[in-house]
């Protein structure tokens, strides 16, 4: 009984022993995989638009596009590579500005791309400039899957609905849209974006705008209609 109990004994130890290996050698494959990085394309968060005209006296402007991380969470700051996608670009080297160095930062499960575009193209007061970027592999990342490895900015400087003029912001707080409206929303507030704006807040500011149309009699586009009367926020 007493040899009986002994190898029993050391059976358990064994199976223990090669439990804890496999659980060990599975969780250390896990944690070394390669990591996968693509922009966030959810409601179309990997393409931008945005003019010029919307933003008075600017010669630069900043658009952000956010980049996920899939696989382990890096413990330093790690590079990435990004290239220009040539069949969805028009605009030349001059005309944006890539961050130096292209950092993912250690602890992060996402993190931003800063896109600068500049205004001093003569062609954006009469067409659309663009340009597309594709994550491509190095040392530390791969692309994610096949729809959310690109990211496209288009800018203008031609008067355009900006892409934040919609959904509720558009049916219970703005209205429709014109070119003199969102002038006049920029002169009274001096806010030319809602982008990410609380609706609370959006609607402070179109309150403060409707009382600016009504003091200065400022008129729709068609110069009869009261511009008051094309703004559904009370």
């Amino acid at each position: 009984m007493l040899i009986v109990k002994i190898m029993n004994r050391y059976i358990f130890i064994g199976l223990l022993c090669f439990v804890i290996g496999a659980c060990t050698h599975h969780t250390t494959g896990f944690y070394e995989g390669p990591r996968y990085l693509s922009f966030v394309n959810e409601k179309g968060a990997d393409t931008a638009f945005i003019s010029f005209a919307n933003y008075p006296g600017a010669s630069t402007h900043e658009v952000a596009f956010v980049l996920k991380l899939t696989g382990n969470i890096p413990e330093e700051d790690l590079t990435y590579r990004l290239e220009v996608v040539d069949s969805l670009t028009t605009a030349g080297t001059t005309d944006y500005q890539l961050p130096e160095h292209l950092v993912f930062r250690k602890d992060r499960v996402t993190d931003t791309l800063v896109v600068t575009v500049m205004n001093s193209n003569p062609l954006l007061t009469e067409q659309t400039l663009s340009v597309g970027l594709r994550i491509v592999a190095n040392e530390h990342f791969r692309p994610g899957l096949d729809g959310q490895q690109r990211a496209k900015l288009t800018f203008t400087a031609v008067k355009s609905k900006p892409e934040w003029w919609k959904g509720e912001l558009e049916s219970l707080i703005l209205g429709e849209y014109s070119s003199k409206k969102m002038e006049e929303f920029i002169l009274c507030t001096g806010v030319n974006t809602l982008e990410g704006v609380e609706l609370s807040v959006a609607r402070a500011y179109t309150l403060q705008f409707k009382r600016y149309c009504i003091e200065h009699n400022i008129m729709w586009d068609d110069n009869v209609t009261p511009m008051v009367d094309k703004i559904p926020c009370y």
